[in-house]
């Protein structure tokens, strides 16, 4: 049987082990053992796509449609598409187009209080 050793592992890291370990009812060790085992059979995501790809008669001759769509440079901060200037209202904030990033968290506050 082969050995490693891991240099460096966060002390949180190293709590979390031992109380999963606990929760296991094993070693500390087993615990690594368990979770690296497993990490090791899983089945790549990617390989398992391809090979099923493969089954069907590959990919060569798939079109690759263009990308027209150019996301919004505002990112997470703006308003969602179906919102409208009402969910601003209704939290008593003022926004006039809804891509103003300072109202998304009091916003977001405001609604899940």
């Amino acid at each position: 049987m082969a050995s490693i050793i891991v240099r460096g592992l966060d002390d949180h890291v190293k709590q979390q082990l031992a109380s999963q370990a606990k929760e296991h009812g094993r070693s500390m060790e087993a615990e690594v053992r368990a979770i690296l085992t497993k990490a090791a059979l899983r089945p790549h995501i990617g390989l398992a796509l391809l090979n099923v790809a493969q089954d069907v008669g590959g990919v060569e001759g798939l079109p690759i449609p263009t990308r027209d769509h150019v996301p919004h440079p505002c990112g997470v901060a703006c308003r969602h598409p179906e919102a409208d200037v009402t969910w601003f209202e209704d939290a008593d904030l003022v926004d006039s187009d809804g891509d103003d990033w300072q109202y998304a968290l009091p916003l977001v506050k405001r609604i899940l209080s």
